[in-house]
Protein backbone atom coordinates (compact mmCIF):
# COMPACT_ATOMS: atom_id res chain seq x y z
CA UNK A 1 0.00 0.00 0.00
CA UNK A 2 1.17 3.50 -0.84
CA UNK A 3 0.36 6.78 0.89
CA UNK A 4 0.50 10.25 -0.63
CA UNK A 5 0.80 13.02 1.96
CA UNK A 6 -0.49 16.56 1.29
CA UNK A 7 -1.16 19.39 3.74
CA UNK A 8 -1.62 23.17 3.42
CA UNK A 9 -0.66 24.72 6.77
CA UNK A 10 2.86 26.16 6.90
CA UNK A 11 4.95 25.86 10.06
CA UNK A 12 6.08 23.46 12.79
CA UNK A 13 2.61 21.97 13.28
CA UNK A 14 2.58 20.94 9.63
CA UNK A 15 5.86 19.07 10.04
CA UNK A 16 4.51 17.36 13.15
CA UNK A 17 1.36 16.34 11.29
CA UNK A 18 3.47 14.84 8.51
CA UNK A 19 5.57 12.95 11.03
CA UNK A 20 2.44 11.64 12.74
CA UNK A 21 1.09 10.36 9.41
CA UNK A 22 4.37 8.64 8.58
CA UNK A 23 4.49 7.01 12.01
CA UNK A 24 0.85 5.92 11.76
CA UNK A 25 1.38 4.50 8.28
CA UNK A 26 4.34 2.45 9.41
CA UNK A 27 2.45 1.20 12.45
CA UNK A 28 -0.45 0.19 10.18
CA UNK A 29 1.81 -1.87 7.94
CA UNK A 30 2.07 0.52 4.97
CA UNK A 31 5.01 -0.59 2.84
CA UNK A 32 5.66 2.50 0.74
CA UNK A 33 5.07 6.25 1.05
CA UNK A 34 5.10 8.74 -1.82
CA UNK A 35 5.50 12.26 -0.46
CA UNK A 36 4.49 15.32 -2.49
CA UNK A 37 7.22 17.80 -1.68
CA UNK A 38 8.22 21.08 -3.32
CA UNK A 39 10.90 21.92 -5.84
CA UNK A 40 14.14 22.92 -4.08
CA UNK A 41 13.50 21.16 -0.79
CA UNK A 42 16.80 19.30 -1.24
CA UNK A 43 18.75 22.42 -2.28
CA UNK A 44 20.04 24.59 0.60
CA UNK A 45 20.34 27.68 -1.62
CA UNK A 46 16.56 27.76 -2.15
CA UNK A 47 14.74 30.02 0.32
CA UNK A 48 11.03 29.69 -0.48
CA UNK A 49 8.83 30.09 2.59
CA UNK A 50 7.39 26.54 2.47
CA UNK A 51 10.67 24.71 2.02
CA UNK A 52 11.68 24.14 5.67
CA UNK A 53 8.51 22.07 6.17
CA UNK A 54 9.28 19.90 3.17
CA UNK A 55 12.98 19.56 3.95
CA UNK A 56 12.21 18.41 7.50
CA UNK A 57 9.55 15.95 6.31
CA UNK A 58 11.82 14.51 3.64
CA UNK A 59 14.55 13.95 6.23
CA UNK A 60 12.11 12.27 8.60
CA UNK A 61 10.76 10.05 5.84
CA UNK A 62 14.21 9.01 4.63
CA UNK A 63 15.26 8.13 8.19
CA UNK A 64 12.03 6.27 8.99
CA UNK A 65 13.15 3.03 7.35
CA UNK A 66 10.08 2.70 5.09
CA UNK A 67 10.41 2.51 1.31
CA UNK A 68 9.60 5.88 -0.22
CA UNK A 69 9.51 8.14 -3.23
CA UNK A 70 9.55 11.92 -3.12
CA UNK A 71 7.88 14.14 -5.73
CA UNK A 72 9.33 17.65 -5.71
CA UNK A 73 6.70 19.47 -7.74
CA UNK A 74 7.53 22.78 -9.35
CA UNK A 75 4.95 25.57 -9.13
CA UNK A 76 1.58 24.55 -10.56
CA UNK A 77 0.87 26.13 -13.94
CA UNK A 78 -2.87 26.29 -13.25
CA UNK A 79 -2.31 28.85 -10.50
CA UNK A 80 -1.11 31.31 -13.14
CA UNK A 81 -3.93 30.60 -15.57
CA UNK A 82 -6.49 30.86 -12.80
CA UNK A 83 -5.48 32.85 -9.73
CA UNK A 84 -3.10 35.33 -11.40
CA UNK A 85 -5.85 36.24 -13.87
CA UNK A 86 -8.41 36.40 -11.10
CA UNK A 87 -6.23 38.78 -9.09
CA UNK A 88 -5.68 40.93 -12.18
CA UNK A 89 -9.46 41.14 -12.54
CA UNK A 90 -9.56 42.59 -9.03
CA UNK A 91 -7.12 45.35 -9.93
CA UNK A 92 -8.16 46.89 -13.24
CA UNK A 93 -6.35 44.22 -15.27
CA UNK A 94 -3.00 44.72 -13.50
CA UNK A 95 -1.05 41.44 -13.27
CA UNK A 96 1.29 42.12 -10.33
CA UNK A 97 4.29 39.99 -9.39
CA UNK A 98 7.98 40.02 -8.47
CA UNK A 99 8.78 37.40 -11.14
CA UNK A 100 9.94 39.81 -13.84
CA UNK A 101 10.95 37.95 -17.00
CA UNK A 102 12.29 34.95 -15.11
CA UNK A 103 11.22 31.56 -16.42
CA UNK A 104 10.04 28.42 -14.66
CA UNK A 105 9.23 24.84 -15.58
CA UNK A 106 5.70 25.12 -14.16
CA UNK A 107 4.09 21.69 -13.76
CA UNK A 108 0.53 20.97 -14.88
CA UNK A 109 -1.50 19.21 -12.17
CA UNK A 110 -2.50 16.39 -14.53
CA UNK A 111 1.16 15.72 -15.25
CA UNK A 112 1.90 15.70 -11.53
CA UNK A 113 -0.98 13.25 -11.06
CA UNK A 114 0.37 10.98 -13.78
CA UNK A 115 3.78 10.96 -12.11
CA UNK A 116 2.15 10.13 -8.77
CA UNK A 117 0.23 7.27 -10.41
CA UNK A 118 3.42 5.93 -11.95
CA UNK A 119 5.12 5.96 -8.56
CA UNK A 120 2.09 4.30 -6.98
CA UNK A 121 2.49 1.53 -9.56
CA UNK A 122 6.17 1.08 -8.73
CA UNK A 123 7.61 2.59 -11.91
CA UNK A 124 10.12 4.76 -10.09
CA UNK A 125 13.40 3.82 -8.48
CA UNK A 126 12.91 2.82 -4.86
CA UNK A 127 13.97 5.36 -2.22
CA UNK A 128 14.47 8.10 -4.81
CA UNK A 129 13.33 11.70 -5.14
CA UNK A 130 12.15 13.20 -8.42
CA UNK A 131 11.97 16.83 -9.51
CA UNK A 132 8.64 17.10 -11.34
CA UNK A 133 8.79 19.83 -13.99
CA UNK A 134 6.97 20.95 -17.12
CA UNK A 135 7.60 23.21 -20.10
CA UNK A 136 9.89 26.21 -19.60
CA UNK A 137 8.00 29.51 -19.83
CA UNK A 138 7.94 32.90 -18.12
CA UNK A 139 5.02 34.37 -16.22
CA UNK A 140 5.23 37.34 -18.58
CA UNK A 141 4.79 34.97 -21.54
CA UNK A 142 1.77 33.39 -19.85
CA UNK A 143 0.23 36.84 -19.43
CA UNK A 144 0.90 37.63 -23.09
CA UNK A 145 -0.66 34.34 -24.23
CA UNK A 146 -3.80 35.06 -22.22
CA UNK A 147 -3.97 38.58 -23.63
CA UNK A 148 -3.76 37.21 -27.14
CA UNK A 149 -6.58 34.70 -26.72
CA UNK A 150 -8.80 36.82 -24.46
CA UNK A 151 -8.35 40.35 -25.78
CA UNK A 152 -8.34 41.54 -22.16
CA UNK A 153 -5.01 43.43 -22.27
CA UNK A 154 -3.77 42.53 -18.80
CA UNK A 155 -0.87 44.79 -17.82
CA UNK A 156 2.13 42.84 -16.52
CA UNK A 157 3.73 44.73 -13.62
CA UNK A 158 6.86 43.70 -11.73
CA UNK A 159 7.52 45.00 -8.23
CA UNK A 160 10.32 44.47 -5.74
CA UNK A 161 9.66 42.38 -2.64
CA UNK A 162 8.77 45.29 -0.34
CA UNK A 163 6.35 46.74 -2.88
CA UNK A 164 4.77 43.36 -3.48
CA UNK A 165 4.26 42.76 0.25
CA UNK A 166 2.55 46.15 0.51
CA UNK A 167 0.39 45.28 -2.48
CA UNK A 168 -0.68 41.94 -0.99
CA UNK A 169 -1.39 43.66 2.34
CA UNK A 170 -3.69 46.07 0.49
CA UNK A 171 -5.84 43.21 -0.82
CA UNK A 172 -6.05 41.47 2.56
CA UNK A 173 -3.72 38.56 1.91
CA UNK A 174 -2.16 37.66 5.30
CA UNK A 175 1.60 37.42 5.70
CA UNK A 176 1.49 33.89 7.17
CA UNK A 177 -0.77 30.85 6.89
CA UNK A 178 -2.02 31.57 10.40
CA UNK A 179 -3.45 34.95 9.43
CA UNK A 180 -7.01 36.14 8.85
CA UNK A 181 -8.26 34.90 5.47
CA UNK A 182 -11.80 36.24 5.75
CA UNK A 183 -11.17 38.91 3.07
CA UNK A 184 -8.34 37.24 1.17
CA UNK A 185 -9.01 36.49 -2.52
CA UNK A 186 -6.68 33.45 -2.43
CA UNK A 187 -5.91 30.67 0.07
CA UNK A 188 -2.16 31.43 0.26
CA UNK A 189 -0.11 33.72 2.44
CA UNK A 190 2.07 36.62 1.29
CA UNK A 191 5.33 35.03 2.49
CA UNK A 192 4.60 32.06 0.25
CA UNK A 193 3.65 34.17 -2.77
CA UNK A 194 6.54 36.62 -2.54
CA UNK A 195 9.25 34.01 -2.14
CA UNK A 196 7.83 31.82 -4.90
CA UNK A 197 7.58 34.71 -7.37
CA UNK A 198 11.06 35.95 -6.49
CA UNK A 199 12.35 32.42 -6.99
CA UNK A 200 11.04 32.60 -10.55
CA UNK A 201 12.76 35.95 -11.07
CA UNK A 202 16.06 34.57 -9.79
CA UNK A 203 15.99 31.51 -12.08
CA UNK A 204 15.58 28.98 -9.27
CA UNK A 205 12.48 27.41 -10.80
CA UNK A 206 13.82 27.08 -14.35
CA UNK A 207 15.53 23.68 -14.06
CA UNK A 208 14.35 21.21 -16.70
CA UNK A 209 14.06 17.47 -15.99
CA UNK A 210 12.85 14.37 -17.83
CA UNK A 211 10.75 13.09 -14.93
CA UNK A 212 7.37 13.33 -16.66
CA UNK A 213 8.60 11.59 -19.82
CA UNK A 214 10.60 9.00 -17.90
CA UNK A 215 7.77 7.96 -15.59
CA UNK A 216 4.69 8.53 -17.77
CA UNK A 217 5.96 8.03 -21.33
CA UNK A 218 4.58 11.36 -22.53
CA UNK A 219 5.78 14.93 -22.83
CA UNK A 220 4.57 17.50 -20.29
CA UNK A 221 1.43 19.39 -21.27
CA UNK A 222 2.06 22.54 -23.30
CA UNK A 223 0.72 25.63 -21.48
CA UNK A 224 -1.03 26.74 -24.67
CA UNK A 225 -3.28 23.67 -24.44
CA UNK A 226 -4.85 24.85 -21.17
CA UNK A 227 -5.80 28.40 -22.11
CA UNK A 228 -9.32 27.60 -23.27
CA UNK A 229 -9.96 25.33 -20.28
CA UNK A 230 -9.46 28.25 -17.90
CA UNK A 231 -10.98 30.92 -20.13
CA UNK A 232 -14.00 31.13 -17.80
CA UNK A 233 -11.88 33.23 -15.44
CA UNK A 234 -11.78 36.16 -17.84
CA UNK A 235 -15.06 35.39 -19.63
CA UNK A 236 -16.96 35.40 -16.33
CA UNK A 237 -14.70 38.11 -14.86
CA UNK A 238 -14.03 35.98 -11.78
CA UNK A 239 -12.57 38.23 -9.08
CA UNK A 240 -12.08 36.08 -5.99
CA UNK A 241 -11.02 32.58 -5.11
CA UNK A 242 -14.32 32.09 -3.36
CA UNK A 243 -16.27 32.98 -6.52
CA UNK A 244 -14.98 29.82 -8.17
CA UNK A 245 -17.54 27.79 -6.25
CA UNK A 246 -20.27 29.69 -8.12
CA UNK A 247 -18.93 28.74 -11.55
CA UNK A 248 -20.00 25.39 -13.01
Amino acid sequence: MTLIIWQLTIGPERVKQHQNVIDAAIAAGVEHITYTSFFGANRPEYKQYVLPDHTATEEYLVNSGIDYNIMRNNLYLENYLLNSVMMANLDNKRWVTTAGDGKATFIVKDDSGRVATALLLGKGEKNTGYDVTGKLISEHEICDMINQISGMNYEYITMNEEEYYDYLDSIYIPRTSHGNYSKSPVPWCANDMVTNESGIRDGLMAIETDTVVKLTGREPVNPQELLEKYSFVWKENITTYWDLGKVQ
